[in-house]
This record gives structure tokens, C-alpha cells and sequence, in this order.
């Protein structure tokens, strides 16, 4: 059995699960397919799809939001952060840099928290309409549930519209328009950050009347 074992090839990266094991040919590390032998016999064990996917290191599992203005990026991810936490949607951040981090499109771990005050069906929704803004860069293998799993760490998040409220999704689509390059921020933020969730609240009119950027700015310096 000896002179056998040492003519069995072991592929790097292999994965045991918890049982007795006899013994292993080489070292067998979480990852790939290993050779042992149980009770005499030889087995083969092969990772699951979602072990494999959990050490995909290409994916960086964070958002790559495009403005080419750094100072309005960093504004508007200040506003939005502000927001959230008004909302009592997230829990503040322990540094405003973790908030900022999430939207560089590197792999990082940000410790940002969603509170209980929001479902994860609506996270889930929230996350897929803000990748689908054309100033957030898609990146592959990075989608609302794989952001869920990997960065925020919810088990197992499924879409459920159902469990939406008509107000969050107002709500959502407000806080989409603050990361829009192409909308004008009012001079005063202070008003509609503390009142997001306040459909009735004329300060945003500045962001849902549809103004681009470049004309309204400019007629207002004017």
C-alpha cells in the first residue's frame, strides 16, 4: 500500500471534511480535491460550487461608483452616508473612511453594518438598483447577493419584491439621485438628509426635478 500511495498524484488545494480519516496522501489543504483512505477504501472529495466561490479573491465584493469629480464623489458618498444613518438603515460607520472605502471597487472588508430596522429583502433591492446606475462600473461576479454574502455577511439573501414598501422604494430611488453626477446638490443639505424618508419635504425637489448638471449649475452662476 505504500509503494500505491506514493504513485497517486495529490492536486494542491485539497479539502477534507470532518469525519475519521485513516490517513492523506500528502498535505490536504480548504480549497481543492483530495485523496483519502476510509475504513481501507480510497474516496475522492471535491469542494462545494459555494466553498469555491468564497475564496474567488478576483472579485473584490465591494462597488466602483464613477465620478470623475473627486470632490462631488466624496461629497456625495458623505450625503448618502447621512442619510442611511438618519434612516437607521446602517449603523455609523466607525470611521466615515470605511463608508468611503465601500465604493473604491477594491477588495477590502468595510464594517459597514445594515440594521434591523430594514429587511433584507430590502437591502437586496436597494443593492441591485444601485448597480444598475450607469455611474456605478459593473464588475463581474460582484451582484447584489454575492455583495450581501460577502461583505455584509447576510447567510442566505433572496430578492422578494413582496417585502418591499412602497415608501422604501421612493425612498431608495432618492437616495440613487444624491451618487448621480449629472444632478445638481442644493447649497444647504442639511434639510433633505435629516428628512429623506419625508415624501412631503420641498428640498428635494433641487434632485427629482430631472435638472442636469451642467446647464442648471451654470444658470445658477450666473
Amino acid at each position: 500500500m505504500e509503494d500505491n500511495a506514493k504513485t497517486i498524484i495529490n492536486v494542491a488545494g485539497d479539502y477534507v471534511q470532518s469525519k475519521h480519516v485513516d490517513y492523506e496522501i500528502n498535505n490536504v489543504e480548504a480549497g481543492g480535491i483530495g485523496i483519502q483512505f476510509v475504513n481501507g477504501k480510497q474516496t475522492t472529495i471535491k469542494p462545494s460550487a459555494s466553498s469555491t466561490r468564497k475564496h474567488d479573491i478576483s472579485v473584490p465584493y465591494t462597488i466602483r461608483y464613477i465620478n470623475a469629480n473627486e470632490q462631488s464623489r466624496i461629497q456625495r458618498l458623505q450625503l448618502l452616508m447621512r442619510c442611511l444613518q438618519n434612516l437607521k438603515w446602517i449603523e455609523e460607520p466607525k470611521s466615515a473612511d470605511d463608508f468611503i472605502d465601500l465604493f473604491d471597487g477594491k477588495p477590502r472588508e468595510c464594517n459597514i453594518k445594515w440594521t434591523d430596522t430594514l429587511n433584507q429583502a430590502t437591502v437586496y433591492y436597494f443593492l441591485q438598483q444601485l448597480l444598475a446606475q450607469p455611474y456605478i462600473e459593473k464588475i463581474t461576479g460582484c451582484s447584489a447577493r454575492s455583495l450581501m454574502m460577502n461583505q455584509f455577511h447576510f447567510s442566505n439573501p433572496r430578492a422578494d419584491d413582496k417585502r418591499i414598501t412602497a415608501d422604501n422604494k421612493r425612498i431608495i430611488n432618492r437616495l440613487l439621485l444624491i451618487l448621480n453626477p449629472q444632478k445638481p446638490l442644493p447649497t444647504k443639505t442639511e434639510d433633505f438628509t435629516n428628512d429623506v424618508a419625508d415624501m412631503s419635504n420641498t428640498s428635494w425637489n433641487y434632485l427629482e426635478d430631472g435638472l442636469h448638471a451642467t446647464k442648471d449649475i451654470n444658470s445658477r452662476t450666473k
